[in-house]
């Protein structure tokens, strides 16, 4: 009985390896703008921006090739203490998926926020002098 349940940890224990090697092949990427960014199927892509909540503008994007980028999360967080007083600003981080192979980009423009304003929006239409960002990426 006791060497049955030493081979089964044993068992256990290479199917763990085994499923650790597969899923480290993917990786985490941070985008670079105004550059070639390359990935793989599988990987995990992200864009990190600063964006200060108290100017009530914020970073809105577009994905050309929704087949072939998913978006995984979008979060904001503080850059300072909870001590600090209003006006402190913050980090997105937009984290994405690829999915599929193909080319694509990630378009971002800084934009007043306005309630009629939502995500996916015309980049060519609502942007104008404001601040802008294009990732361009090749997923193989």
């Amino acid at each position: 009985m006791k060497k049955l349940f030493v081979c089964f940890l044993i068992l256990l224990l290479a199917l763990s390896l085994a499923a650790c090697g597969k899923a480290g092949n993917a990786k985490g990427i941070d985008l670079k703008a105004d550059e070639l960014n390359e990935a793989n199927p599988g990987d995990t892509l992200r864009i990190v921006v600063k964006e200060n909540h108290t100017t009530q503008y914020r970073w809105y994007f577009d994905v050309s090739g929704d087949d072939i980028l998913e978006v995984a999360s979008d979060d904001w967080s503080l850059d300072s203490n909870l001590f600090d007083r209003g006006g402190s600003g913050g980090t997105r981080t937009i984290t994405f998926l690829a999915i599929a192979s193909g080319e694509t980009a990630v378009r971002m423009a800084l934009l007043p926020e306005m309630p009629e304003r939502s995500e996916p929006f015309d980049f060519d239409e609502d942007v104008g002098r404001e601040q802008t960002a294009i990732y361009s990426i090749t997923v193989k």
